[in-house]
């Protein structure tokens, strides 16, 4: 870039004066970039229209450049006349030139529809991203809330078997009363159950497809219902023969955990096995699972919190 000396606008190309070494645009040097360049070795030469009113000495050097100058002339004079010979042929040429040019032209005009139909659709694509952008974070927020309210659903349904217990491994009698079982087994766990604590007792089939159906017993009082528990597991290793039954099988009492925290429950108790947890179990219906006696205590309330297991460390 440099300013030109007569106007003093910043141009990127010019001449130099050969007297003054002043720098000048094409338009203000009088002369086009074309015919500047046809100049060859004589644009070392050039002069502004300000040194050509004043007279140079003749020197030696002189005289040679511009006897140099003269032949270049006569050299290109000749060059021009042998290409004016084929004239004809010539102006041939230029009009299939011209015909090329217009077809080309006809091109380029197809051409320059053709990108803007292109630059168009690219537009609609655009758009059609930037709502299907606008889309996925609406159902990014959509599934945050249905996980949400899933969960809150899933805590409610916990929350509604608060007071229930489960007993598995008790085969089925006929005629069977399961007030009585229920009684019996809270002889053997030395918390006794009356009829008037227990909501309803029933059988229901396990997610299975077992044969065997496992006890549900919905007691009145939440309370009841954790002492009950809480004695059940001092006594390890509950048996059948305890109840009446001719088997040395053992019977579970547990918490009436939804299928869902039970799904939890299986995968917690794989995970602590891999990771060498000591300590998995249930208490008011929450999964809790300890590495060791002085690690922290870590609640499972859905999947995520399964990441947890792998990620504790000693």
């Amino acid at each position: 870039m440099f300013t030109c000396a007569r106007c003093n606008n910043n141009v990127s190309d010019g001449v130099t004066c050969s007297g003054c070494r002043r720098q000048f645009d094409f338009s203000c040097a009088g002369i086009s970039e074309i015919n500047f360049r046809k100049l060859g070795e004589r644009r070392n030469n050039w002069r502004c229209s300000d040194c050509k009113g004043v007279s140079t000495p003749v020197t030696r050097d002189t005289n040679a450049s511009l006897q140099s100058q003269i032949e270049e002339m006569k050299a290109s004079l000749a060059f021009i006349t042998r290409q004016l010979t084929p004239l004809a042929t010539l102006v041939e040429d230029v009009k299939t030139i011209k015909a090329d040019l217009a077809h080309l032209k006809d091109s380029t005009e197809m051409a320059h529809e053709s990108v803007r139909q292109l630059s168009d659709s690219v537009k609609s694509i655009d758009d059609r991203v930037s709502c299907l952008e606008e889309s996925q974070n609406s159902v990014s927020k959509i599934r945050d809330t249905l996980t949400m309210i899933q969960d809150d659903l899933r805590i409610k349904e916990q929350l509604a078997r608060s007071n229930n217990i489960e007993i598995k491994g008790v085969p089925f009698k006929k005629s069977e009363n399961l007030y009585n079982l229920v009684y019996k087994i809270g002889e053997v766990v030395q918390t006794p159950i009356r009829k008037e604590d227990i909501n309803y007792i029933a059988r229901v089939p396990s997610p299975q497809g077992d044969s065997q159906k496992n006890i549900i017993v919905a007691l009145h009082n939440r309370y009841t219902k954790e002492e009950f528990i809480a004695a059940a597991r001092k006594h390890k290793g509950l048996q059948l023969s305890g109840l009446g039954f001719s088997s040395d099988l053992k019977y579970f009492i547990n918490d009436h955990l939804t299928l869902h925290n039970k799904s939890l429950l299986k995968e917690a108790k794989r995970l602590a096995s891999d990771n060498n947890f000591r300590y998995v179990w249930v208490k008011h219906c929450q999964i809790l699972v300890r590495k060791s006696d002085t690690s922290p205590i870590i609640r499972i309330k859905n999947e995520n919190d399964l990441q947890k297991i792998s990620r504790e460390k000693d």
